[in-house]
């Protein structure tokens, strides 16, 4: 997720949509963030075919200029066991 933020000190959500293609349920066992970023909500179970989502916030207080930030997600999936996600943005 990229993003650009002309205000400091006020959150960017970020959303992040999967859909899980295999053939049983997808479980997301853990999301381990960095700091400045929460966990707002995020789908647990992912039936086969249907969409889930991971909703983060990152706090941009006492921040300017780049930044990136990598959140990672453990799953069930023996093929995505562990997916790294990427917040990366401008602070302005």
């Amino acid at each position: 997720m990229k993003f650009v933020r002309d205000v400091q000190d006020e959150p960017v959500e970020c959303e992040y949509s999967f859909k899980n293609t295999g053939k049983s349920t997808l479980k997301i066992r853990d999301i381990r963030v960095p700091s400045q970023v929460k966990i707002l909500s995020y789908d647990e179970n992912v039936e086969p075919g249907e969409k889930g989502n991971i909703i983060l916030s990152v706090d941009t207080s006492n921040m300017s200029g780049d930044l990136i930030r990598y959140v990672t997600v453990t799953t069930n999936c023996p093929a995505s066991a562990h997916v790294r996600l990427t917040i990366e943005g401008k602070v302005m």
